[in-house]
């Protein structure tokens, strides 16, 4: 199925601003940010080695029971990680980007030092992205914009968890407002678009 004439993905400035030195290893931002943890795409790197080891440890198990498997797949020796940065990369590329508006940033400040969700534990990213997408819906409903609008967070500690396409009750009105729907994962909203 094509996708609908009006249908737009968006991100804010803070997504794309982030998204190089969250993803690039050699990024000075990124080198500080990852002192003792793991950012992507390392992350992603250690998990499908721990798969592999799995995997492995399976394959011995079976082998001493007489019963062996084939020889396994190695997820960390296929290209898996740089298919998720390509796949990254075009998603952006085919996103507006929301510039950064200057009443949105207050509001959102304002939500820290309210603590109103998603900055009740006084973190402004999330509340930058949404009221920068709150703003944009009221817009775009003034316009006469009638089709559905998605928001989509795999954030449920600060955003859902998604019951009935509703964020956290706290913000149930601010998005019914708009109105816009919440979805937890890009594949549920696209599913609701049905494209």
């Amino acid at each position: 199925m094509s996708r609908p004439v009006n249908t737009a993905p968006v991100v804010t400035w803070v997504t794309a601003a982030e998204f190089s030195p969250k993803t690039d290893p050699a990024n000075p931002v990124y080198v500080r940010d990852s002192q003792g943890q793991r950012l992507p795409p390392d992350e992603v790197v250690f998990q499908l080695e721990q798969i592999d080891a799995q995997v492995k440890r399976l394959h011995e198990v079976r082998q001493e029971l007489g019963v062996p498997l084939a020889a396994p797949t190695e997820y960390s020796k296929l290209s898996l990680l740089a298919d998720l940065q390509a796949t990254a990369e075009m998603l952006l590329d085919v996103c507006w980007v929301l510039e950064r508006d200057q009443a949105c940033v207050n509001a959102a400040v304002q939500r820290v030092f309210d603590r109103r969700r998603p900055s009740h534990r006084r973190e402004v990213k999330d509340s930058l992205h949404l009221e920068h997408c709150l703003d944009l819906a009221r817009r775009v409903r003034q316009l006469g914009f009638a089709d559905p609008i998605l928001f989509v967070s795999a954030n449920r500690n600060d955003y859902g968890p998604a019951v009935g396409h509703q964020p956290h009750p706290e913000m149930q009105s601010e998005f019914a407002a708009v109105p816009m729907t919440y979805h937890e994962s890009l594949g549920g909203a696209i599913a609701q678009l049905g494209i």
